[in-house]
């Protein structure tokens, strides 16, 4: 029997591993957290198809919350495509931590100190991608490790969401809200934008744990473009992508900005006070580094004193126009 607002399904997941294409996962009042520990409080694995996404979202007149404990992700879309979530709230478990704990405890293969809000990401087991997913209008905070993370992925759109207070105690180095290393599905246009981040409200992430890679402290960015051009793991990226009208602010990181990445378009946002952290050296509020094909227009950034106004090493085919910069050094690095 299918469920109703007077006959639910208990869980989450329940309904998720119940949907199909056109459907409405609609959820009502409660918390809902992870049933064990390491898994995913919810895990969409199901697809949609075009013109019939699968939705996820709060029942009308509920405030539902997703919250993680120790769970890997709040939501994670695993290797699934189709796939609309908004208008959830979804709250980590920062407030429950400490930066002492996380500095004696926090370690690769534990999630207590590694959880992520919302992950759009590869299904390990079957290889499948996810992609054809948005994220939108949905609350994303306190969570220990990443807000919203797309990582091989295509076709996504995250717009709308506030995004804040996340990437405190991780040792994966992650931001408010980051795309790594997309892949392309049904081929690339650098002329066609495929990714979409768009209207978004982003502060107060940073991390304050050294990354595990390097032994050193990095990234904990408002909004971060990484890896488009590929890597010894990964195939260049060659759709667009659009970074336009969000505000980013009060970030350990940047505000916003491309590594290591190709076709990008930065474009009439506002970034300032970012670089905050002083475990690192300042990032500058919105820049590109090491990318190519990018262009940076119509930006306002309002630096902190002697902070970086914007990058321009290892770059070729960068365009810094029609931008105004406030309170920062006025200098290129």
């Amino acid at each position: 029997m299918p469920a109703s607002p007077g006959v639910p399904f208990l869980t989450i997941q329940k309904a998720a591993d119940s949907a199909g294409p056109g459907d409405t996962v609609s959820i009502m009042n409660g918390t809902y957290s992870e049933r064990s520990a390491g898994s995913n409080v919810l895990t969409v694995k199901r697809s949609g198809r075009p013109g019939a996404p699968i939705t996820f979202t709060a029942h009308p007149g509920h405030s539902p919350v997703i919250h993680p404990v120790r769970a890997w992700n709040g939501i994670s879309v695993n290797g699934a495509s189709y796939i609309t979530i908004k208008n959830l709230d979804v709250k980590g478990n920062s407030a429950a931590l400490t930066l002492a704990g996380a500095e004696r405890g926090s370690k690769k293969g534990d999630p207590t100190f590694n959880t992520n809000c919302i992950s759009i990401e590869q299904n390990r087991t079957t290889g499948d991608l996810s992609h054809h997913v948005e994220v939108t209008g949905n609350h994303v905070h306190d969570c220990a490790g990443g807000g919203i993370s797309a990582i091989d992925a295509d076709h996504v759109t995250i717009a709308g969401n506030h995004v804040y207070s996340n990437s405190w105690y991780t040792v994966y180095a992650t931001s408010g809200i980051s795309v790594l290393t997309p892949r392309d599905i049904g081929g690339g246009n650098s002329r066609t934008y495929k990714i979409r981040i768009t209207g978004n409200r982003v502060h107060d992430n940073e991390t304050k744990i050294k990354w595990e890679k390097c032994r050193c402290y990095s990234d904990g960015n408002g909004i971060i473009i990484d890896t488009l051009k590929g890597d010894a793991d990964h195939p260049a990226y060659g759709g667009r992508t659009l970074v336009a009208d969000n505000i980013s602010y009060d970030n350990g990181g940047s505000g916003i900005h491309s590594y290591k990445s190709q076709h990008v378009d930065i474009v009439h946002n506002t970034a300032y006070m970012n670089g905050r952290s002083s475990r690192m050296d300042r990032y500058a509020n919105i820049f590109a580094n090491d990318s190519t094909d990018v262009r940076l227009l119509n930006n306002i950034a309002y630096g902190r004193p002697d902070q970086p106004t914007n990058s321009k090493s290892r770059n070729t085919d960068v365009t810094y126009d029609h931008n105004v910069y406030f309170g920062a050094a006025k200098h290129q690095r």
